[in-house]
């Protein structure tokens, strides 16, 4: 709990502010505390909103929320009742929903494809409501969808929303916003984001809630960025139908221009996903990044290979890939970085590293050479703790590559921990042995 005398400490039960009396808290955000309270004139209950401390931004992006949510009535949406101010204090009372889909995952661990379908389908008719209004969220996760009682699903918390049609210059060029376990790859690399980047997020939503985890996690924030912008999603469940991993991966697509174009398209392919017909086995199209490159026959091979990945028939998918990569046919980068995670996926870490090896050595393009090194430098960190010299060697490596797929700021931040985990290692050596000084 926040000590600084500018915070305002956290309001009691029984509290009255703006006509409602506070009855008990419910979440503790970064910059607003949620709680639950009675509306005095209508006798309803409410989320209460209250902005804590001073600080003219975050009472700025408050505020703006507040006018975002004011101009979006759907059924989607969390509904917004009043907003005010009281004092110093700045509130907004908000429709009070049971729980989020993030509530939900702790419950269940993982939804079904259908529940996952249902609640993708609510999300985007929330999400598409407010890009005509041309708001951009910014911040899609399970956590900001939240189920009514009547079982729907609604778009909550736009505080980082962006409006399209005004500047309203309230970030920095270059900050990252948003969640890391659901950004998209522009967001990871601090760049202008629009309706494509909300799309990215609600694919890795719908990724964690059939797979039961994000697409890609970290205990490191910036780990978890880099790899959205880098690295292809791992398979989801072989239990999941095909239309809709598909969908999901095409979601996930690193570009934006890869990705569907619009909500009206991911709801017509949501609502065709439970097709029995679109539960057969097919092809995942190929990972829309720069190493997909091919003649037809390596694409159809590739296409086959990650296929058998998903449905876990990895010694098939490698019979497959191997060819490819030692004649080095067309298309052989790409079949290397899939046998790589196949072998990875295996634990056989040293055999995945000779490949990335290759590519890195011999691949035409520097976003493969690039993306080879911090796969090594990745599996190197996972080796041992002896190994984290070369890790760090792996990713300075990276940066003589000079890729745009990998700001200098990212692998400097990157290398600096892996520093101080080595110092700190070392200093930890050091006491425990008793023939130190």
């Amino acid at each position: 709990m926040a000590t600084d005398a500018s915070v305002a400490p956290f309001l009691g039960t029984g509290t009255a502010l703006g006509g409602y009396r506070i009855q008990g808290l419910i979440a503790v955000g970064g910059m607003a505390t949620v709680y639950r309270a009675l509306d005095e004139r209508l006798g309803r209950v409410v989320a209460l909103k209250v902005l804590r401390g001073g600080d003219s931004d975050a009472r700025e992006r408050f505020l703006r929320e507040v006018r975002v949510v004011a101009g979006l009535q759907h059924a989607n949406i969390v509904m917004l009742y009043g907003a005010g101010e009281e004092g110093d204090t700045t509130w907004a009372a908000m429709e009070l929903l049971p729980h989020s889909l993030s509530h939900e995952l702790h419950q269940k661990g993982r939804f079904s494809a259908a529940d996952t379908c249902a609640a993708g389908r609510d999300a985007c008719l929330g999400l598409e409501a407010a890009a005509k209004r041309g708001i951009v969220h910014r911040d899609v996760k399970p956590s900001n969808l939240l189920r009514d009682q009547s079982g729907s699903v609604k778009v909550a918390d736009f505080g980082l929303a962006k409006d399209l049609s005004l500047d309203l210059h309230l970030t920095t060029p270059g900050v990252i916003l948003g969640t890391p376990l659901y950004s998209s790859p522009e967001q990871a690399l601090g760049k202008a984001v629009g309706v494509q980047s909300d799309l990215y997020s609600l694919g890795a939503t719908l990724y964690h809630l059939v797979a039961g985890h994000p697409p890609f996690q970290s205990s490191n924030a910036l780990d978890t960025l880099v790899r959205h912008a880098v690295e292809a999603p791992p398979p989801l469940p072989t239990d999941v139908p095909a239309a809709l991993a598909r969908l999901i991966l095409g979601l996930l697509a690193k570009e934006p221009r890869q990705r569907p174009s619009t909500y009206a398209a991911v709801i017509a392919s949501l609502d065709g996903c439970l097709d029995p017909v679109s539960e057969e086995p097919q092809p995942a199209p190929a990972e829309p990044s720069a190493y997909e490159r091919g003649d037809g026959m390596s694409a159809s091979l590739l296409g086959a290979a990650r296929a058998a990945v998903e449905m876990g028939r990895s010694e098939r998918a490698r019979t497959l890939l191997e060819p490819i990569v030692q004649k080095r046919s067309p298309g052989w980068v790409s079949a290397a970085f899939l046998l790589a995670s196949s072998l990875e996926g295996s634990k056989r870490l040293a055999d995945a590293g000779l490949l990335l090896e290759q590519v890195a050595a011999d691949a035409t393009h520097t976003d493969d050479r690039a993306l080879a090194l911090w796969t090594l430098g990745r599996l190197a960190e996972q080796e041992s703790t002896a190994a984290l010299a070369r890790a760090v060697g792996i990713y300075e490596r990276i940066a003589e590559v000079s890729s745009t797929r990998f700001p200098r700021a990212l692998l400097e931040a990157r290398i600096e921990r892996l520093t101080k985990r080595q110092r700190q290692d070392r200093s930890s050596a050091g006491d425990r042995d008793p023939h130190s000084s």
